[in-house]
């Protein structure tokens, strides 16, 4: 079996995005001080995953026919519950 993660791993995307509440700051930051490779690792790993987010670009509409298009191909699948497959795949 492989080695058990650190409990404290659970709250460090909560961390990355400054929405811990002050005791389970306070907590992790105790914990953080103790050196834990893999808590420092993550937290890392996280903090570089938020500001690739902060700099993503801004969401672009779709022009109205595509829009149009898309969702009209998409509305026969959502009626039946099932997902269509590309055209002409038989699915």
């Amino acid at each position: 079996m492989g080695a058990e993660r650190c409990a404290w791993v659970e709250l460090l995307a909560a961390h990355a995005l400054d929405a811990l509440d002050r005791g389970e700051l306070d907590g992790l930051e105790a914990h953080l001080r103790s050196r834990c490779a893999e808590c420092e690792g993550e937290l890392v790993r996280m903090r570089l995953e938020v500001e690739a987010l902060a700099e993503s670009p801004d969401p672009v509409a779709p022009p109205p026919l595509v829009r149009s298009r898309v969702l009209n191909a998409a509305r026969p699948g959502l009626r039946s519950g099932g997902a269509r497959g590309p055209r002409g795949s038989g699915e």
